[in-house]
């Protein structure tokens, strides 16, 4: 396969960032860019140059998976570190998981150390593995530069190198584009059933729930096939075997619907996907743009894809196509300045999606997010809509805390830069004092 030209010139920029003279360099690419071609012509040029390579994943699940796509890429003699599997010394690229390395006594000479899905690792699982190669290259790729918990990846690369974005690709006809219908606003409760919105938004299109629970996913499964649209559940405990029939069995069309906890965010292609539920609160950017990422790879007869998002949380996250600014310090992903609000008790600044203050420890801290109890049709989302929800929202908490309606718009402003007249306008009136 002919590396697509923005693979070609990433390929360049992190040269480039090696040539600067930094050890450690990220490169960032969304879902369905081809970050494993990528990485694989990193690995080609090492390979012409006599270094030796180690490829880390973050599970032993993916170990295959990796050398698979690899060999796919080109890159031929590929061993494999892991148990049960036939050792190949000779090899000049390695792949492991980086659990089974931090047990091995005798680490893999590497020149070259390539971390897929580099937001899982953190520093302190490095360890004696880091210190091993404290005089390789490394080179991490991602598409969302932020671990689970919002924090960037500044103690592991020193260097960020965006490679392409969303829209760019969506342009190229690399992804497809997609649609997000969701509540006016951010609810702490599903607004509706998937179901019911499901039937309503997308009915007979494959789809991805992505439930709060173990139990809840499985209940959806069987409401889904009651009403006709035969589903089944994988979750942490599915074993391996039955995981890989469902998930064979949806890619073939003989389920509709798949539901899931934790298990398909990541590490999970199947193009033919169109429609996303999320069905659960969701914190992180990155967790968003990963269950997200699901459904944007083109297929033949997808021409779009659907995202049924049941809390609202693309006010807070973002559009899939929505320019974003990555960091390796501060604020991982970033679409503008992060949602804040007060603790009630210690009076800290801290994120609006925060359920307990780091600073006092407070678990009241959530309750300016209490849910209303209402239900919510869901809308197509635009920029403006998720401008004007993101507004409502600010004016919720103004009012729930006695603040001045200003104390909203000032969040508003500093959120999208701009002070928001029309809304002002539309929904606090013309006379209102600030």
């Amino acid at each position: 396969m002919d590396p697509r030209p923005y693979q070609m010139a990433g390929l360049q920029m992190l040269r480039g960032a090696f040539g600067k003279g930094h050890r450690c360099v990220l490169g960032v690419a969304p879902t369905g860019a081809g970050k494993t071609v990528l990485f694989s012509m990193i690995v080609a040029g090492h390979l012409e140059k006599g270094g030796r390579v180690l490829v880390l994943v973050h599970r032993r699940e993916l170990i295959k998976q990796t050398a698979n796509k690899m060999a796919g890429a080109g890159i031929a003699h590929v061993g494999v570190i892991a148990a049960g599997w036939p050792s190949d010394p000779t090899a000049p690229v390695q792949v492991a998981s980086i659990q089974t390395l931090i047990g091995r006594e005798v680490l893999p000479e590497a020149s070259l150390v390539v971390i897929d899905e580099a937001h899982h690792f953190v520093a302190a699982e490095w360890g004696r593995v880091a210190q091993h190669y404290s005089t390789a290259k490394i080179v991490g790729v991602t598409a969302t530069p932020e671990r689970g918990d919002g924090t960037p990846l500044g103690d592991l690369f020193a260097e960020l190198v965006p490679i392409v974005g969303v829209k760019e690709l969506i342009d190229l006809g690399f992804l497809v584009p997609c649609d997000v219908v969701a509540p006016p606003k951010k609810t702490r409760c599903n607004s509706q059933t998937p179901l019911d919105a499901y039937l309503k938004h997308a009915a007979g299109r494959k789809a991805v729930v992505f439930a709060a629970s173990v139990a809840e996913a499985y209940a959806l499964a069987k409401e889904f096939t009651a009403a006709g649209h035969a589903a089944a559940c994988v979750e942490g405990e599915t074993p391996a075997d039955d995981r890989d029939a469902i998930l064979e069995r949806f890619e073939l069309g003989e389920l509709q619907v798949v539901t899931n906890v934790y298990c398909l965010t990541e590490g999970w292609d199947c193009p033919s996907v169109e429609v996303c539920i999320v069905a659960r609160g969701c914190s992180a950017t990155g967790t968003w743009l990963q269950m997200i990422g699901r459904v944007l790879r083109p297929s033949p007869g997808k021409s779009t894809a659907i995202v049924i998002d049941l809390r609202g949380a693309v006010h807070e996250h973002g559009l899939p196509d929505d320019d974003r600014v990555f960091s390796l310090d501060g604020r991982a992903i970033s679409v503008g300045e992060a949602p804040v609000k007060t603790c009630p008790e210690c009076e800290h600044v801290i994120p609006l999606s925060a359920r307990v203050c780091p600073n006092c420890g407070n678990e009241s801290a959530g309750s300016d997010r209490e849910d209303d109890g209402e239900r919510h049709d869901l809308i197509k989302i635009s920029k403006k809509d998720r401008e004007r929800g993101y507004f409502l929202e600010q004016l919720d908490l103004a009012h729930r805390r006695g603040y001045r309606p200003g104390w909203a718009a000032h969040r508003f402003q500093e959120k999208f830069k701009r002070f928001p007249a029309a809304l002002w306008r539309e929904l606090v009136g013309r006379g209102a004092a600030a």
